[in-house]
């Protein structure tokens, strides 16, 4: 006997298979949107993760120059131990280990009132006319914009490791320590700069490279901006701890702050190392020269955020625009509030 509904049957099962087809079709795009937003997140939490180490590294680097509550590199002097370990640093290069014990017997009793931070800094380097026949070792430091090599982020990832027991990834690494949304533009200098000194001839953001017989040992992250040096992050193989090249770095960035202000740079004689963290008692001493008026207006914190009302003000307390308004918005919408009310945004 016939089914007299099976024709109906039919297309009612085929709008079924077809729906089935589509839900089916939903799931996958809703899967692939799922992805997009946890790979959008993991950028955030990792945006989050360099953060907390980036004011480790700022606290380290106020460490290395004793907390001064003034970074104007022009006034800057060394302290007896910051002078012992750029001299220990020297004799190494110049005699390798277990050799320069006559060379210290030499120095005691030695008038250090004349040291000079920017020739002493400078004394291991190994660089194009310089003579350095018969040394131990080759050291040398490149200043290069910044770039991604393999190089750079094995160190970074033995330094994430070794350091701060954490994992690394080579697009955390790009995203944040080496593409800058900084143009290289010319720093106008009154007359060009000795090649010799190998003074940056642009603003912009920088990888300073530590080689050691042609081994990357550390590496520096700097932005030369229009009104200081900002060291962003410092990075180093730990096989070189005993050496201290975390304090080194930071009175070579005083040096290269002094040296562009020598060279007559635009206002450029301050040396920045972050924003202070306000849960840390160490920072409650601290407070950066001032600023030239041109970047003040330029820097921008967020205030207060309650809800939609979003409360921000420059350093030189003046208010910035509708435009400026909406583009820190934007940022604050990808970092997320907590992260963004840590954070110094910088409106070109």
């Amino acid at each position: 006997m016939e089914n007299p509904h099976a024709e109906r049957q039919a297309v009612l099962l085929e709008r079924i298979v077809k729906n089935t087809e589509k839900c089916t079709e939903a799931i996958l795009e809703l899967n692939h949107c799922m992805e997009e937003i946890l790979r959008a997140n993991a950028y955030v939490k990792t945006a989050a993760d360099l953060s907390v180490k980036y004011r480790k590294n700022v606290q380290y680097n106020l460490e290395a120059t004793k907390g001064l509550k003034e970074l104007d590199a022009s006034k800057f002097k060394a302290s007896r131990s910051q002078r012992k370990l750029v001299n220990r640093w020297n004799r190494f290069v110049e005699h390798g280990k277990g050799q320069d014990a006559s060379k210290n017997a030499k120095q005691k009793g030695k008038n250090t009132t004349d040291f000079d931070l920017i020739e002493h800094i400078h004394a291991s380097e190994h660089y194009l006319g310089s003579e350095k026949n018969g040394w131990a070792h080759r050291f040398e430091i490149v200043l290069e914009a910044s770039s991604y090599t393999e190089e750079k982020y094995e160190l970074f990832s033995k330094y994430q490791t070794n350091i701060h027991h954490d994992k690394s990834t080579r697009s955390g690494f790009k995203h944040f320590l080496v593409e800058s949304p900084l143009r290289l533009e010319p720093i106008p200098y009154p007359s060009p700069p000795d090649p010799q000194s190998r003074l940056p001839t642009h603003y912009g953001s920088y990888h300073q490279l530590y080689r050691l017989d042609g081994k990357l040992i550390a590496m520096a992250v700097l932005d030369i901006l229009p009104s200081c040096v900002s060291s962003v992050y410092f990075m180093y193989d730990d096989s070189w701890d005993e050496f201290s090249l975390g304090k080194i770095s930071a009175l070579r960035e005083i040096s290269l702050a002094n040296e562009l202000f020598s060279a007559k740079a635009p206002g450029l004689k301050f040396l920045y190392l972050g924003p202070p963290d306000d849960d840390t008692e160490e920072f409650d001493s601290y407070s950066p020269s001032e600023p030239g008026p041109e970047l003040m207006s330029q820097l921008l914190a967020v205030d207060r955020i309650a809800g939609p009302q979003l409360s921000v003000k420059s350093l030189d307390d003046s208010m910035p625009s509708g435009a400026e308004r909406e583009e820190l918005l934007c940022c604050i919408e990808g970092l997320g509030i907590p992260l963004a009310k840590k954070m110094i945004f910088y409106l070109r």
